[in-house]
Formats: C-alpha cells, structure tokens, sequence
C-alpha cells in the first residue's frame, strides 16, 4: 500500500512539472513575438523619422515579416508561414506636420492577428 502511495505521489509531482515545463515554453514564445514585434515597430518608426515632414510621402505601406532563426524575412506579399508578422505603416499630412503611425500585429491563427504593437509620431520640418 505505501509502494502505491510513493507511485502515485511521484506521478502526480512529475506531471506537474512537466505541465509547468509546457507552459513556460508556450510563454517564452509568446514574449519572442510581442518583443519582436516591439522592435520592428521600433525599427521602421526610426528610419522614417530620421526625414524631416517635408521628404516624407503620404501613404500607406504594408509588409510581412517572417522570423527565421536569429533573423527575419520581410517580403510584399503575404507569406503561407504560420509565424508571420503584418508591419503596416501609415503616413499622413496633418497640416504642415506629418503623422506617422506603425503598426505591427503579430500571433497569426485562423486568417487573424489577434495582437498588435501600434507606434505613432508626428513630424515637423
């Protein structure tokens, strides 16, 4: 009876480490898309304001992301990978100022981006 007892213990204890093991994983992945999505955002925001308002263009501009390994691809279409990312950035005048406007939506599933990172500006001369 107590060889059960023991058993059934140590089973218990390894199931719930295995389940927290599982869940930390599925976490650190989703901190790696919203920080990669921080720093394209943070990344498109800097080269477009390095212009001053008067060489920007108004208009809209979309792209896709896709990480691979320590990298990433970004490509005009719209890739079939499942980690894709949608970087959108929007630039319109706003009297003799600019606004620019970075949105980045990330966690594809089901023809969706549940998630978004929005950065935004507005520039002058």
């Amino acid at each position: 009876m107590e060889i059960l007892i023991s058993i059934a213990l140590v089973a218990f204890v390894l199931v719930a480490i295995l389940t927290g093991f599982t869940q930390q994983q599925v976490s650190t992945q989703k901190n790696f898309s919203k920080n990669l999505a921080v720093t394209l955002a943070e990344e498109r925001m800097e080269e477009t304001i390095k212009f001053p308002a008067s060489q920007l263009i108004a208009g809209t501009q979309v792209d896709y992301i896709v990480p691979t390994g320590g990298t990433y691809a970004i490509h005009d279409a719209e890739p079939t990978h499942p980690d894709r990312m949608r970087r959108t950035t929007t630039i319109a005048a706003a009297g003799d100022l600019m606004d620019v406007r970075v949105r980045v939506e990330y966690g594809y599933t089901r023809g969706e981006y549940p998630f978004s990172i929005t950065l935004s500006t507005r520039r002058g001369n």
